[in-house]
C-alpha cells in the first residue's frame, strides 16, 4: 500500500474508533491489524500516530507486555525513533500512558 491508502486508512480507523458500532469497530480492526503492524515501519509518522490512536481509542490495543499486538509495535517504534519527529514520539509516549 502507498502512502495516499494509509492516509485514508488512518482517516478510516478514527472514524471506526468513534463512530461506529462494536461489531463492526471490531471487524475493521481484526482485517487491519496485521498489515498495520508489518507495515508500520514505512508510514508517515501522523499516519502512524493516529492509526494508533485509533486502535486504543476502539480498545481494540492494549498496553500490556504480554501483548503480541503491542510488543510488536514497540519494536517497530524503537526501530524507528531516530527518524520519527520529536513530536510524534511525544504523542506516541503520552498516548500509550
Amino acid at each position: 500500500m502507498n502512502d495516499l491508502n494509509y492516509e485514508i486508512l488512518a482517516e478510516l480507523a478514527v472514524l471506526y474508533a468513534l463512530k461506529m458500532d462494536k461489531t463492526y469497530r471490531t471487524m475493521f480492526f481484526e482485517k487491519t491489524r496485521d498489515k498495520f503492524l508489518k507495515e508500520m515501519q514505512y508510514l508517515k509518522d501522523e499516519t502512524i500516530y493516529k492509526i494508533l490512536w485509533a486502535f486504543f481509542k476502539a480498545k481494540e490495543l492494549t498496553i500490556n507486555d504480554s501483548s503480541n499486538d503491542w510488543m510488536a509495535v514497540k519494536k517497530a517504534i524503537v526501530k524507528r525513533s531516530k527518524e520519527l519527529s520529536p513530536k510524534t514520539l511525544a504523542d506516541i509516549l503520552v498516548l500509550s500512558t
